[in-house]
């Protein structure tokens, strides 16, 4: 049986990739696929300390901040996962770096890495920033590692997170898990 390739491309501070984890970690399971996860600096704008949560979702306003990321309670709690909303919207660009470093350099280590910042950042309200990023970043920023998996992501037709590319098929954005059952056995159907 040959494994489905499924390249997922997500950014920690994409609270839809935080709920797509679930799907993820499902598809990572399943013996039919072989699944890379693979950074997407979503926005590379955000200064290195990040900027306020408050400000970002709810332009200066707690309240509306909170009722603009409600619907992640909702979802997260759906999904058996934490949340708590973080004080800062990090730059994720030396979180990114590390995570794709151990990707490439300490498989074992990459996956709950992976899992530990999805869970700082949204379970606990951590800090996930420059400050907060560990060794292997300077080296993953130096070869253009981000670059790379960025640009991959483009030529496939990626342009937000979550995506899941299975093989030439992209697919956008949070879904249902049946929805993804049916994409993998519908392929794994096709498959020689």
């Amino acid at each position: 049986m040959v494994a489905l390739e499924v390249d997922v491309w997500s950014d920690f501070l994409c609270p839809w990739c935080y709920v797509a984890s679930r799907r993820v970690e499902w598809l990572a399971a399943d013996e039919r696929v072989t699944l890379r996860r693979l950074p997407y600096e979503l926005h590379p704008s955000i200064p290195p300390e990040g900027r306020s949560t408050v400000r970002v979702y709810g332009r200066g306003d707690r309240e509306r901040a909170e009722r603009a990321l409600a619907g992640f309670v909702t979802l997260s709690a759906a999904e058996g996962l934490g949340w708590r909303m973080p004080e800062r919207v990090p730059n994720t660009r030396l979180a990114l770096a590390v995570d794709e470093w151990l990707r490439r350099h300490a498989s074992e280590v990459h996956v709950p890495f992976h899992a530990a910042v999805f869970d700082e950042l949204w379970a606990a309200g951590g800090e996930i920033g420059a400050d907060a990023a560990l060794a292997g970043a300077r080296t993953a920023i130096a070869e253009g590692w981000l670059e790379a998996s960025h640009l991959a992501a483009t030529e496939r037709g990626v342009t937000g997170t979550p995506a899941f590319a299975f093989g030439a098929l992209v697919v956008p954005g949070l879904q249902d898990q049946a929805f993804f059952e049916r994409i993998v056995d519908r392929l794994a159907a096709r498959a020689p």
